[in-house]
């Protein structure tokens, strides 16, 4: 391949595809650049590009070892996808930005101020770096709308005002066996490691099941209001009933499209700690946030949005008056020092 071609890599479609596609675009109208975009391990396994820029979206160091794009004369620029780092633990971080990593990469594209924070100071020691978002920001703002208008039309038409809720974990990777095998593959396991992500992991799967719980009571609670749940793009369809039990005739079960025309569509998003509620931070949105535990770096990442709940009572009783709630209990601040292209008018 000659000189001036972008490769962007997708790992889960349903969650990069539109917004790269969107970037392509942009890429396109005003540059001299090409644009390979399609699924991360075909274009990394079965196609030899050189000579490239190499929009990656975090390939672990063991992996890339594997398949060494970074060796072929081409500049390997990393943006996180499950980014910002300013919302990882202490473990992910040193993880995903270890000194490995740090000597693969050419270029390191950040979220906002936060992740520069967060990250060590030595692992940006001579290294270039951008703080620039996400593409995936740009495509909720106003003048994007009609990009998703299909279906926020069907959706809309379907479910009027319905309560929209994020899972954001899979439970199969909860497992302590699916976590040694992937700190294993990545190159990362060791004893502490193992420890330490085993007590982080069974607070998630704690907060997870207790959202369930929650969701499933305030469909219960509220029969006039419909509620829907979008799995984590890694769970299964069964998987997920099978934990809801008997699910009750208002609360939907359903993934389906991109998570973003539910956004637009959904008068109020209730999450536990799923980074798609930033997204509804820049359209707006009611955001009701339920996190069971603070004992995990994540707690605190939310702080910032209210109303914020750590019992599930008080959580049930919130929604047990949620039509005579004033629009100005929902608030979200400092924002932009997490995600600086959040505001209108920066674009990533």
């Amino acid at each position: 391949m000659k000189k001036n071609l972008l490769v962007m890599p997708i790992e889960i479609k349903v969650r990069e595809f539109i917004h790269k596609l969107f970037l392509s675009f942009h890429v396109l109208a005003n540059t001299n650049f090409r644009v390979i975009i399609g699924g991360q391990r075909f274009i990394t396994n079965k196609i030899n590009i050189q000579n490239s820029l190499w929009l990656d979206k975090n390939t672990y160091s063991a992996d890339r070892k594997k398949s060494p794009v970074h060796l072929a004369n081409n500049k390997i620029i990393m943006m996180d996808e499950e980014g910002p780092i300013s919302f990882f633990d202490k473990v992910n971080l040193k993880e995903r930005y270890s000194e490995d990593i740090k000597h693969q990469v050419d270029y390191f594209i950040f979220n906002g101020i936060n992740d520069i924070k967060k990250i060590n100071k030595k692992f940006l020691f001579n290294k270039k770096y951008f703080i620039m978002g996400n593409p995936k920001y740009d495509i909720i703002k106003d003048n994007c709308k009609k990009t998703h208008s299909k279906h926020i039309n069907l959706i809309k038409q379907k479910y009027k005002n319905f309560l929209f809720v994020t899972g954001h974990f899979a439970l199969s990777q909860l497992e302590p066996s699916y976590l040694k095998q992937s700190l294993k593959r990545t190159g990362n396991y060791t004893l502490n490691n193992f420890r330490s992500k085993i007590k982080v992991i069974e607070k998630i799967r704690k907060n997870y099941l207790s959202l369930i719980d929650l969701t499933k009571n305030i469909a219960i609670q509220n029969k006039e209001l419909t509620v829907i749940f979008r799995r984590h793009p890694s769970e299964n369809d069964k998987n997920t009933k099978v934990l809801f039990g008997k699910i009750p005739n208002n609360l939907k079960v359903i993934y389906k499209y991109p998570v973003t025309p539910w956004l637009f569509s959904c008068r109020y998003h209730l999450h536990s700690g799923c980074q798609t509620s930033l997204e509804s931070a820049v359209l707006k949105k009611n955001i009701i946030t339920y996190m069971q535990s603070h004992s995990y770096s994540s707690f605190l990442n939310y702080k910032s949005f209210s109303p914020f709940f750590s019992e599930k009572k008080k959580c049930l009783s919130f929604f047990k008056n949620i039509n005579n709630q004033n629009n100005n209990l929902f608030k979200y601040n400092k924002l932009s020092r997490i995600i600086v292209n959040i505001k209108k008018n920066i674009f990533f």
